[in-house]
This record gives C-alpha cells, sequence and structure tokens, in this order.
C-alpha cells in the first residue's frame, strides 16, 4: 500500500512563486508513485486527457480549498490549469460541460484559464489486464459503500469490481483493508482494490481555508473516472442511498445554494456529460440505489454479511478515529442499523443497546447536545413506509 502525502500548495508555497511552480513543487515528488499504485492494477496505457484530467480535479479542489467565501456565499475563482492535451480542453462541449458541473456544485463565478504544458503521461508496464467487463466503484469506510458493494457482489455472481478508494485521512486505509478482505473472503476475491493517497500534510500549521470543500464530490468522481477510463470501462458507480443522494432540505432555507450537492442526481448526470465530451464516448456516473433508504440497504446486506462487518463503517462528520454519535452521519448510521435489526456498537461491548442510549463505539459529547432530537430521531426510525410516501415534487433540470 502506498504511503506517500500529497502536499496542498499552500502548505509548501514560497512567495515569488506562480501558481504552475507551486503546484508542480506540491506533486511532482509523489506523482510517479500514485501513478504506479493506479496502473499497476490497470491497463497501463494512460492517455494524455486521462492524466490531465487527474491534475485538473486536484487543482480544482486545491483552489476550492484555499479561497475562503464570503458571507453572500458565491464567490469568483479563477484557476490556470496546466493540461497535456491542450485542444481537449479547448473544444467547445468540453469547457461547456466543465462550467455546468462547476456551477452547480460549488456555485461560484469560475474562471478557467488552461495553458500549455510539455509533461509526457506517465508509462507504467502493466501487472494485470482487464479481458473482461468489470464493474468500478467508488469505495470508501462508509456504510452506504460498503452496503450497496456487497449487493452488487451478490446479485451478479462473475463480475469482478474495481473498488476505487481516494484516502484523504490516513484512518481510512486500515478500515477500506478490513472492509476489503472481509468482502473477498465472503465472495472469492472479487474485489480488486485502488488506492489513490491524497493526504494533505500541514494539518495543524497551514492557514484554515475553506470549510466547505464542494468540489471535494468532483475530486473524488474524477479519480474514480480516471481508474475506470484505465481499466476500459465507461461508467462509474457510487453506492449512497437515495436520502442522502438528493438530500431533501428538513426546513425551508433562504439560501438553498449552501445545501450539500455531495452525489446528487444532477451532478451525476453533468459529471456523465463532461466525461463523455471529455473522452469522445458516453461516460455514465450512477446512483444504483438512489431509491432505496439506508435502513433497506443496511436489512439486505445482513442477510448477506455478519454485524462485526457492519460496524467496520465510520459514517463521523467529525472523527476518524471513533464517532462522536451526534453528528448528521452518526445520527443516520445509528437509525439504519437500528431499523434494520443490526447491533448498535461492537460485539466486545454488546448489550440490549437502544437507539436512545449512548452506545461505548460513540464519543458522546455531541450526541449529549443533541439529545433534544431524539424524540424526532425516534418519529422517523425505520419509517420506510412513511418516507415512500412523502409527496415529493422537486423540477429537477439537467
Amino acid at each position: 500500500m502506498l504511503k506517500q502525502q500529497l502536499e496542498s500548495p499552500a502548505d509548501n508555497a514560497k512567495p515569488g512563486l506562480s501558481v504552475r511552480e507551486v503546484m508542480a513543487q506540491a506533486f511532482s515528488q509523489t506523482d510517479r508513485q500514485i501513478w504506479h499504485e493506479i496502473i499497476e492494477r490497470t491497463t497501463g496505457d494512460v492517455a494524455p486527457v486521462v492524466a490531465d484530467l487527474f491534475d485538473v480535479v486536484r487543482y480544482l479542489f486545491l483552489a476550492d480549498c484555499q479561497q475562503k467565501r464570503p458571507n453572500t456565499w458565491k464567490r469568483p475563482l479563477s484557476v490556470n490549469l496546466p493540461v497535456r492535451a491542450l485542444e481537449v480542453w479547448q473544444r467547445r462541449e468540453v469547457q461547456e460541460t466543465l462550467h455546468s458541473l462547476l456551477e452547480f456544485t460549488c456555485g461560484d463565478d469560475v474562471v478557467l484559464h488552461f495553458e500549455d504544458v510539455h509533461a509526457p503521461a506517465p508509462r507504467v508496464q502493466p501487472c494485470l489486464s482487464f479481458e473482461t467487463k468489470c464493474r468500478v466503484c467508488l469505495l470508501s469506510d462508509g456504510l452506504d459503500s460498503l452496503c450497496g458493494l456487497t449487493q452488487r457482489l451478490s446479485v451478479d455472481s462473475a463480475t469482478p469490481i474495481v473498488a476505487a478508494t481516494c484516502l484523504t485521512q490516513y484512518q481510512v486505509e486500515r478500515r477500506v483493508c478490513h472492509i476489503v478482505s472481509d468482502l473477498n473472503a465472503t465472495f472469492g476475491h472479487r474485489v480488486l482494490p485502488v488506492t489513490v493517497p491524497l493526504y494533505r500534510t500541514g494539518y495543524r500549521t497551514r492557514p484554515p481555508g475553506e470549510p466547505s470543500q464542494r468540489l471535494r464530490s468532483v475530486l473524488l468522481l474524477g479519480v474514480g473516472a480516471v481508474i475506470a477510463l484505465l481499466a476500459g470501462q465507461s461508467g462509474l458507480e457510487v453506492y449512497e442511498n437515495g436520502i442522502e443522494v438528493c438530500n431533501f432540505p428538513l426546513a425551508l432555507t433562504p439560501e438553498p445554494e449552501r445545501l450539500s450537492r455531495a452525489m446528487h442526481p444532477v451532478l451525476l448526470k453533468r459529471m456523465s456529460l463532461f466525461l463523455s465530451a471529455l473522452a469522445d464516448r458516453e461516460f455514465v456516473c450512477s446512483a444504483p440505489f438512489a431509491l432505496d433508504t439506508k435502513a433497506e440497504m443496511v436489512k439486505a446486506t445482513r442477510l448477506i454479511l455478519p454485524d462485526e462487518t457492519l460496524l467496520r463503517t465510520v459514517s463521523c462528520m467529525h472523527y476518524r478515529n471513533t464517532q462522536c454519535g451526534g453528528c448528521e452521519g452518526c445520527v443516520l448510521r445509528r437509525q439504519a442499523l437500528f431499523c434494520a435489526g443490526a447491533q448498535t456498537r461492537p460485539p466486545s461491548t454488546a448489550s440490549t443497546s437502544t437507539l436512545v442510549e449512548e452506545p461505548q463505539e460513540y464519543k458522546g459529547e455531541k450526541w449529549r447536545k443533541r439529545e433534544r432530537s431524539v424524540p424526532y430521531t425516534q418519529s422517523i426510525t425505520g419509517s420506510t413506509d412513511y418516507v415512500r410516501q412523502w409527496p415529493i415534487q422537486i423540477p429537477i433540470v439537467l
């Protein structure tokens, strides 16, 4: 497993350096190792435009992190992007679909400047080639990701799945390894993990950046698309439940652009259009479980995997070593485990726990601060039929 780190341009920036020099300083030392980690699991044939895509999504994400938003949310965002296949990136269809994607994802006034750079695309001798069709998915240490991958493996007993993991937290790597090991033991080594380290160093020393990180979704989908294209495939699957995919607001908000659009159907559609224009062939980003709730996904997975594997997952928005128990990710995870009949604490500390009690796997501090949300949580826990009967009419322009 690759242990290299990716540094943000803000981490090592020196006065007087251009954007390109700062980017080169940040990435040049680790790109070869990262590409080797990707390519040795795929075809080894890297087109310049695919190498550009890997660079572009990283540059956009770092630019998003470094420029803080004003109180009015929208901000001007200008980024210089050095690319190898300049003629491809200058095509009208590519630029229009990319701007449409960024406009929906971050809601900013984005101006992109593409510059020609003479850098060879990486080439590494492959050790595995794909002669049969496979699926490519994004894999994290979250509950939805595990449940979705498990169900895909169980439904199709022959097709291998390339699981792309973007490592942005050090603690994620160990849990993903355990999850993949459990799945391969169950399904006969049909999961091929491809890990891409995207660590940013200097967490405690670098200046505070923009916390919203709206372009993180573009980064994850872009890296997953790179792996899919290298594997000779034309699609990428994202395993998220429908409630989180659509992110229905729980209350009216005067600023809807502040709502997360992490894996929203519109974002997936626009990302598909952009990748199709870039690759000059149809490419589809899909969410196969967009009509399922998290509890339904967990209930189906419990018929295949033991609860111990489910409890390896982490959905916390604040911690990665443990879970706070009170953030939206933790509450939704506990709801799903509870209404699916799974345990809500690891087997070593299992007892007759309920949703209202505080399992030892959680820190509890943030949970206690949100005790007033428990009655509401109980009122919707397990209410799959109620959720499906919501009179939702949402006009979506793709």
